[in-house]
């Protein structure tokens, strides 16, 4: 396709000014500790000087892209010094455009070179990237379905126990890294090191954090932490599995003949904060860092309890039902963006939380006896689901509550 492209006349300057921000520098874009300008930064400076010096030339329908920079970074420049970037069009054929182009501070120059531009037909540039877009996801699906979680970071908030201590070694075996948010005290601690052992011994990396997950300011150091052992290993972005399996929780009775044993508004508050609401700030806050994306998954475990009653277990309860609410909400609206959400409904499961529960061991006998599969869930059975959920042929299942209970549920 021959280009209607009108005479370019020679000697056409362009110029861009800058002031160095702490976002330009080397040390910002990965090379910590140097905070000067950074040569990427400069040169994409020159380019847009190049850029500027035909700007309104040609006529709708073309643009033009840049095909090659020869240039030199001079000298450094710090934090809040204005640059200078200057460009004259020196050559044109045809489609291609030849530019010389420099960069100065205050006090010296301190880049130069020559780059080029190539004008293209807009519509068939975006056609073909478009294709090339398509091809991509093609070829990615195809790698990740075979190494789909490998060297991927996984998020468990209650990584010391339970459902959280099982996905964690789960994900690990199927490759993965994992961030581990738990709340111990000094006689438990042991427990965690030997989680963090296994998952070492699987092949992944274990950074946990022994912090208060619904506490606001804790969860964003943790965050802050994160984030900078995924920019140092060259991964922002890449956490695949967020899972939300707090247990904490008070259980009371709406009503007591003794008020003094029945359920208080701070109790009920507390309770909805750290079992529900909690699920929503810290996606949240990993959407807006950029930490999770494109084909994440979103997990939060609830139980039966959120439709059925007992006794004492009405706080849970309501913070259960408001789980896999916000779950269908995140589903809604993270759906634009590739990540799903879903909500987990093990079965009866002898867990530490469960064993905290007035009654459980009432829970535990009906449990065994009505499960049509003769026997409680296990955290084994809840991580190896979750596991297979992460995978990318799952992608279009998301806002659902699965159960997971060898069909303990459907016998009432």
């Amino acid at each position: 396709m021959t280009l209607r492209i009108p005479p370019l006349p020679l000697g056409k300057r362009g110029t861009v000014e800058k002031t160095v921000r702490p976002e330009d520098t080397a040390d910002f874009q990965g090379y910590k500790g140097v905070p000067v300008l950074s040569t990427p930064s400069l040169f994409l400076w020159m380019e847009l000087a190049c850029a500027a010096a035909v700007e309104g030339l040609l006529p709708p329908g073309l643009k033009h892209v840049g095909t090659r920079t020869e240039a030199r970074h001079l000298a450094a420049t710090p934090i809040g010094i204005k640059v200078t970037a200057e460009a004259e069009l020196v050559e044109v054929d045809g489609r291609r455009l030849v530019f010389r182009c420099q960069a100065r501070d205050p006090v010296e120059v301190i880049g130069e070179g020559i780059h080029e531009r190539c004008i293209v037909d807009w519509k068939q540039f975006c056609r073909a990237l478009e294709e090339k877009e398509q091809l991509g996801k093609e070829k990615t699906m195809n790698r990740e379905s075979t190494e789909p979680l490998q060297g991927n970071w996984g998020v468990i908030l209650g990584a010391s126990s339970g459902f959280g201590e099982a996905t964690s070694l789960e994900l690990a075996r199927h490759g993965m890294n994992i961030f581990g948010v738990h709340l111990d005290r000094k006689a438990t601690l042991p427990n965690v090191e030997r989680i963090k052992g296994q998952i070492q011994e699987a092949g992944g990396k274990a950074v946990f954090f022994n912090i208060n997950a619904a506490d606001p300011e804790q969860r964003q150091k943790a965050l802050d932490q994160m984030q900078e052992k995924l920019q140092e290993q060259g991964n922002h972005g890449s956490i695949r599995v967020f899972l939300h399996s707090l247990a904490f929780g008070t259980l009371k009775p709406y009503y007591d003949a003794d008020p003094a044993q029945a359920l208080t508004a701070a109790q009920m508050n507390m309770t909805l904060d750290v079992m529900a609401h909690s699920l929503v700030y810290w996606v949240q806050d990993l959407v807006a860092r950029k930490m999770i994306g494109r084909g994440s998954r979103i997990f939060a475990m609830t139980s039966s309890g959120g439709q059925h009653v007992f006794r004492t277990y009405g706080a849970v309860s309501a913070a259960k039902a408001a789980l896999e609410s916000h779950i269908r909400q995140l589903a809604l609206e993270l759906a634009p963006l590739g990540i799903t959400a879903n909500s987990i409904r093990a079965g009866v499961t002898d867990t530490p939380a469960l064993r905290k529960i007035p009654g459980h061991e009432q829970m535990v006998e009906m449990a065994q006896r009505r499960n049509p599969s003769g026997r409680l869930t296990t955290p084994q059975d809840v991580a190896t689901a979750i596991a297979a959920l992460s995978l990318p042929a799952t992608q279009w299942m998301t806002g659902n509550v699965i159960g997971v209970d060898g069909g303990e549920d459907i016998v009432g």
